[in-house]
């Protein structure tokens, strides 16, 4: 790899990752350079791309403090919505636990963040992984203090470690040892390599649990980051809760590629009780799941609108988005951590799951009886103290049925009475509201609020009452039927709550499952006219016209600032593999795959483009004439090796010649 070095951006030397990062100039072909550091290295295992993560939106009102200093009763509205004050007042504070956060930095000089950076301090440790002047595209320069330059790291710290203070509110868990690792500068955003580089060092440094709240649609489970992160559960017990991300109004399947690994934890907001109209609900920018493959998305939730918390210059602001609800679970992870011993992320998710509160579902104007969809909330709204105190546990923690076509006709469920007598558990379900993915008379997923469906999936468990003994277990078979009377090619998304009352004391446990009513491999992910051609530096992507005609540089030479063509992907819905081919415009022929394809884990919408300088796979470059580009798109769940799974979309026809 030495021939390479100049392109290494970030160098993974930890315990838990080895490899590096590579960035390549705008004439290089990124996939061509990354095959071939692959092939000449057989220590390479695999190499994912580097995603680019916008900063997180931040428009925080700043709050004058009261004067009152914090009563020794916690009424703090987050907290009382969590049972997190109940927690607080038998002494859990979260001493003992080492927390991480991912985040812009942290402003440590704040007084109620101790006021101070390094050991003996409340941020105690922590690191610069970029540097001020990093921007998402440039080379990070890492120091070894993470002071805050913005202001969401700041806030999202206060929401777990801030102590007593003028305003009135303390962290959920102040007691726990708190670090912090810079992954943004003072502008633009960051990198899958920068925040891999964050969570590999957070998990040297000892942290037990990580809070990030940084992601983006992406809606497939494999994410080189959340890979990692679920890495880090798996076989170093570090549990992760991160952000769902605040694309609600886009609608179901738009999940946040950070959060989507199998052992991650994705974090819900709920809006504050006392929010006119929506108050107890899912917040409306909360991101829905589930992913692509329909695993489930999110885990569960946690308050996330207009939440008080620290701001830099000794400042207090009230915020919103999963960036605020993340970290306040977190921080209920760190007290059931130093409450109930050192848990595993796979225990954590459990209890959680379990004992979280399933709430209703608004329109974004009213409230509804019924419950709000798993694919919005997850488990619920996170409960701490029914956490602590419960005396059954339940595996899995959610149950995935998948669309109709692929059903899991039968799944196992483990129910254990972990409590020290005989008590009858009765069986509940309880539906959620059935939402329809697709909108009425259109290709496209529905914005947000979902058209409603009133059919609901029906769930069959082989028994309905049972006894336990104590530390017995009980298996039960649970299949499920899909609604019937729905437009199943509008994909209906059923959910509900399959529950265990607990006859001793009436207490309920309950884990979400969901389906979907239809068939993905049978819906069209690509349109005929999905596929079009733009001017490379167009932010709009407006389509050219036929014959549109570009010179493009002398083959080899740079395309920096050149007008090349840009070929946009347009998807109804994410495909695992996309192809794009040059086709000689007047014969329809086939001339050569465009360098890269095929493209994989490809979300839904436009955001999908690949500049075209000319080049093709073989490393010639095609001949100046006239062009069609043909995508084709694999649908969900389609078999690679039949065509009747794929899309296909031709480009007008545009021109092409070189400069001389």
């Amino acid at each position: 790899m030495g021939a390479h070095l100049d392109h290494v951006r970030v160098h993974f030397d930890f315990e838990t990752f080895k490899g590096v990062s590579i960035q390549v100039n705008e004439s290089e072909a990124m996939g061509t350079t990354a095959r071939s550091l692959f092939a000449s290295s057989g220590a390479v295992k695999n190499m994912w791309p580097v995603y680019a993560y916008d900063r997180p939106s931040f428009n925080a009102t700043e709050v004058v403090p009261s004067g009152r200093s914090t009563r020794a009763e916690d009424t703090f509205s987050p907290h009382v919505m969590m049972q997190v004050d109940q927690l607080r007042a038998r002494g859990f504070d979260g001493k003992g636990v080492k927390l991480a956060v991912l985040d812009s930095g942290v402003d440590y000089t704040h007084p109620a963040l101790g006021g101070c950076f390094g050991p003996g301090c409340r941020v105690s440790f922590g690191y610069d992984l970029v540097g001020n002047d990093f921007n998402g595209g440039n080379k990070p320069q890492p120091g070894s203090d993470p002071k805050d330059c913005g202001s969401h790291g700041t806030h999202v710290s206060g929401i777990i470690t801030a102590e007593a203070n003028e305003a009135g509110f303390t962290g959920v868990a102040p007691g726990v040892t708190f670090g912090m690792y810079k992954v943004f500068g003072c502008k633009g955003g960051t990198n899958t390599d920068v925040l891999m580089a964050a969570a590999a060092r957070a998990a040297a440094d000892g942290a037990q649990i990580i809070s990030c709240s940084v992601g983006g649609a992406h809606g497939w489970s494999d994410d080189g980051f959340s890979n990692f992160l679920s890495k880090l559960a798996t076989e170093k017990n570090i549990t992760s809760s991160v952000a769902a991300s605040n694309d609600g109004e886009y609608g179901a399947f738009y999940s946040s590629g950070s959060s989507n690994a199998a052992a991650v934890d994705s974090i819900a907001s709920v809006d504050l009780t006392e929010t006119p109209n929506t108050g107890g609900t899912p917040s409306g920018f909360s991101s829905w799941g589930p992913t692509m493959e329909m695993n489930f998305k999110p885990q569960f939730a946690g308050p996330g609108r207009d939440i008080l918390s620290t701001l830099p210059n000794n400042k207090y602001g009230r915020a919103s988005g999963t960036s605020m609800s993340a970290p306040m679970v977190a921080g209920v992870m760190a007290l059931l951590n130093q409450a109930m011993g050192p848990l595993s992320p796979e225990r954590m998710r459990q209890i959680l799951a379990a004992n979280a509160k399933p709430v209703q579902f608004s329109s974004g104007s009213k409230t509804f009886d019924s419950l709000a969809p798993a694919a919005q909330q997850g488990a619920g709204l996170v409960q701490a103290l029914n956490a602590l105190n419960s005396k059954t546990l339940v595996s899995p923690p959610s149950l995935s049925f998948n669309d109709t076509e692929h059903i899991n006709s039968n799944m196992q469920v483990s129910v254990t009475n972990t409590g020290n007598e005989t008590v009858e558990y009765q069986v509940l379900v309880r539906p959620a509201v059935s939402v329809y993915v697709l909108a009425s008379n259109s290709p496209y997923p529905s914005r947000s609020p979902n058209d409603q469906t009133p059919a609901s999936g029906s769930l069959n468990a082989t028994l309905t009452k049972f006894n336990l003994t104590a530390g017995q277990t009980q298996i039960l078979h649970v299949s499920a039927d899909p609604p019937t009377s729905v437009d199943a090619k509008r994909l209906a998304l059923w959910s509900g709550f399959l529950s265990f009352r607990r006859g001793s004391d009436s207490s309920v446990v309950s884990i979400p499952y969901q389906g979907l009513a239809g068939s993905l491999r049978n819906t069209t992910t690509l349109l005929p006219d999905g596929a079009s051609v733009t001017h490379r530096n167009d932010k709009n992507r407006q389509p050219v016209p036929a014959n549109t005609e570009f010179v493009l540089p002398t083959p080899g030479t740079s395309t920096s600032n050149a007008d090349i063509p840009l070929i946009v992907a347009n998807l109804t819905l994410g495909t695992t593999s996309l192809t794009a081919e040059i086709v000689d415009a007047s014969s329809g022929s086939a001339v050569a795959d465009l360098p890269d394809v095929p493209y994989r884990m490809v979300t839904r919408g436009a955001g999908f483009g690949v500049r075209w300088d000319g080049k093709l796979a073989n490393g010639s470059y095609a001949g100046a004439g006239t062009y069609k580009v043909r995508v084709k798109a694999l649908r969900i769940f389609g078999d690679a090796a039949n065509g009747n799974d794929w899309d296909v979309s031709d480009t007008v026809p545009i021109k092409i010649s070189y400069k001389q």
